[in-house]
């Protein structure tokens, strides 16, 4: 058997084995790039929501925000 794994069908081939590793790789990295983005814009929303509601207390316009303040 050479180094790409061309031999008998009962081997695994050191060449495919590589690409699987390559591609869990690079899905496991995706997908938590993936994961962050969505946290870091769920955080961006959440404190987006928490200022706003901060500037409509001051401001005291109509907002749920002021249920919280009564």
């Amino acid at each position: 058997m050479d180094f790409y794994g061309h031999g008998d069908s009962t081997t695994i081939g050191w060449s495919s084995q590589m690409d699987d590793i390559k591609a869990a790789t690079f899905y496991l990295h995706h997908s938590m790039l993936l994961v962050s983005i969505q946290i870091e814009h769920f955080c961006w929303c959440l404190n987006f929501i928490r200022a706003s509601c901060k500037v409509n207390l001051r401001n005291r316009s109509l907002s749920p925000c002021l249920s919280l303040d009564s």
